[in-house]
């Protein structure tokens, strides 16, 4: 994770350490610079104190939503921009910044 407050985003990568394919479901995982609906999983600590995520909707998608493909040794890539959270340029001034990010991956089904 490195926060890059020049783009006003933090810019995520995932690398596998596994030995089987890991997924991370669709809606779990900030595409470049952008929330999927129902995204829960950050935290950002500014100065003045902890901030949630904007509410993204919710995600519904009969059979679910899609997955995340990473292979052993693979690294995926996404961006989480200041504004999931509020004032991007507020939170770039802000000389105080730590996001909190959780992923669960899992391994893959067969299919």
């Amino acid at each position: 994770m490195t926060d890059n407050p020049t783009q006003q985003r933090f810019d995520l990568t995932l690398t596998s350490k596994a030995t089987e394919p890991l997924c991370l479901s669709r809606e779990a995982w900030p595409a470049d610079n952008a929330v999927p609906a129902g995204f829960d999983g950050a935290t950002l600590t500014t100065s003045h104190g902890k901030q949630e995520l904007l509410p993204t909707g919710s995600a519904y998608c009969p059979g679910g939503c899609g997955e995340v493909r990473v292979e052993p040794g693979q690294a995926v890539r996404g961006a989480l921009p200041y504004s999931a959270f509020g004032d991007a340029a507020a939170i770039a001034a802000d000389t105080t910044r730590t996001l909190t990010f959780e992923v669960h991956p899992f391994v893959c089904s067969n299919r």
